[in-house]
């Protein structure tokens, strides 16, 4: 199974069927079974893409050399402990520009952040 991209394909059949819808028109024809029959089967098929659920991506790891986030919260974040020159994920919250831990001992940065994902729900 390969994922796709619904918006894009969505987008790309919903300017195909806008162009021959528009072509019926400078022709100046309402019913031309050719493009009527090509109109029909790409709206089926736009229509069965839209029924489709979401799926949300796997949050991917955001270097922080690459940005911060932009809202206040807690973040799972992956931090480098300079001691044992080692890596750990972790939890923590970024507040005001800084990455905030109460129980922080000893030197380490944080290297990597992600949302944490949502909570569990029956």
């Amino acid at each position: 199974m390969r994922p796709i991209d619904a918006d894009d394909i969505t987008a790309t059949l919903e300017i195909a069927i806008s162009m021959m819808e528009n072509t019926k028109s400078i022709i100046g024809v309402e019913n031309l079974p050719v493009i009527d029959v090509e109109i029909k089967a790409y709206t089926d098929i736009l229509k069965g893409i839209k029924e489709q659920p979401t799926v949300q991506p796997e949050p991917q790891w955001i270097p922080v050399s690459e940005g911060l986030p932009k809202k206040d919260g807690r973040y799972q974040v992956t931090r480098h402990d300079y001691v044992t020159n080692t890596e750990f994920i972790d939890i923590l919250r970024y507040e005001k520009n800084t990455w905030w831990d109460r129980q922080a001992t000893g030197d380490y940065a944080v290297t990597a952040w992600m949302p944490l994902p949502e909570a569990y729900k029956e």
